[in-house]
């Protein structure tokens, strides 16, 4: 970051999301729509029904993919590896690790904002479901300032419903995962006496998915995210990334005051998912979802 000070007045050395006593300061993202949130939005529908929907498909009468720990076998695309075939499990992970690097050095963070499932999850439906239910920027804001009222317990209590809703299927569907949706849907029907181990592991996942998405949200990316730390290392000149023209846009101001392009509107940090400024040059909380550049886009136009 620069010494430029941020719009709320944050010294730069610091998390935009903390005050000057380090509280934590609520992201209000605002709803966005343009040529980068269409097409991430057209990937994540794809990522989302791709997670719900392999545990029910079958290749050769087996499960696409599993990964059966009880019985110590790996199910993928009707092929069954043992733990004598870990050695394929090395040349894997090395092909990961490789790729996600080569990635990261091609094209910025894409992995943050186009695939990780922390970003695909939390935009793509929780903050849709919060948006439907409690509106937009301006109307959260109101609604979290306002005294308690029924309106205010009504729309609050029925949002954390379908949190909830939504990440005992996220759970459910994970612990598929490991022991077929069979099972799963059998355990469902049955009381957890019968299940203990697999009903504390689905309520474990359950309450860690819905702390994370009700609540946690954007810190996972900013505070607990090693990726972040890391990716700067494997970045050059040449890495694409999501950046503000400082030689075009400055110096700011006001629209008819301003010799630079960019009129200091705030649109592009009421947008961001991790509330930062992206004026500041380049950030390790930027996750490169593009919604600033459809933001200033949107005014231009």
């Amino acid at each position: 970051m620069t010494g430029m000070p941020t719009p709320e007045g944050h010294a730069p050395s610091s998390l935009y999301t903390l005050d000057e006593r380090g509280n934590r300061l609520w992201v209000y993202a605002q709803k966005i729509q343009g040529f980068f949130t269409r097409r991430r939005g057209l990937v994540s529908a794809f990522l989302i029904l791709f997670y719900l929907l392999v545990p029910w498909i079958r290749v050769d009468g087996l499960p696409a993919i599993q990964l059966n720990i009880l019985e110590r076998q790996f199910i993928l695309l009707g092929h069954i590896f043992w733990p004598h075939d870990v050695k394929y499990l090395v040349f894997i992970l090395l092909g990961a690790a490789l790729s996600l690097f080569f990635f990261t050095a091609l094209a910025g963070r894409l992995w943050c904002g186009w695939a990780c499932p922390q970003t695909v999850f939390l935009e793509f439906i929780f903050h849709r479901i919060e948006t439907w239910i409690e509106g937009d920027r301006n109307q959260r804001m109101s609604l979290d300032r306002a005294p308690l009222s029924v309106e205010k317990v009504l729309k609050k209590g029925f949002k954390h419903l379908i949190f909830l809703a939504f990440a005992s299927l996220i759970a459910n569907t994970f612990l598929a995962y490991f022991v077929g949706v069979e099972n799963v849907l059998d355990w469902m029907t049955g009381p957890p006496s019968a299940h203990w181990t697999a009903f504390i592991f689905m309520m474990a996942n359950l309450v860690v998915f819905y702390f994370d998405f009700a609540w946690f949200r954007e810190q996972f990316c900013t505070v607990l995210c090693p990726y972040a730390r890391f990716q700067s290392a494997l970045a050059d000149v040449q890495t694409l990334q999501v950046s503000y023209d400082e030689r075009r846009g400055e110096p700011r101001g006001k629209l008819g005051k301003s010799e630079g392009d960019c009129v200091d509107c705030g649109a592009c940090v009421r947008v961001c998912p991790t509330g930062i400024d992206i004026r500041n040059r380049s950030q390790l909380e930027c996750i490169g979802c593009a919604r600033c550049i459809d933001a200033c886009d949107d005014i231009m136009r």
